[in-house]
């Protein structure tokens, strides 16, 4: 019998098959890609919410100007609240 280190006795240490390698770098790809979807979705949603303040302090007598900001800002709102939804964005 030897002592746990010496070289007769092999690590217990498992070793990672190819596949499951290829499992863990897929999982630090997807998380690295949500975090980039959720950093767009947030900044979508900011400029959506820049484009509503906008709207609203808009003062001018053109209102059809005034409603088209008024549905790009509705547009973005729709998707980050579709996305947030689906579980996409927290």
């Amino acid at each position: 019998m030897g002592w746990p280190w010496s070289k007769s006795n092999p690590s217990p240490e498992p070793v990672l098959s190819d596949v499951e390698q290829r499992v863990l770098k897929l999982e630090s790809e997807f998380k690295a890609i949500r975090l980039e979807w959720n950093d767009a979705f947030e900044k979508l949603a900011r400029l959506a919410d820049r484009i509503r303040k906008r709207q609203e302090r808009s003062l001018s007598g053109d209102g059809e100007s005034t409603e088209k900001t008024g549905q790009v800002a509705d547009v973005f709102t729709d998707l980050w609240a579709e996305a947030r939804r689906q579980g996409v964005v927290r």
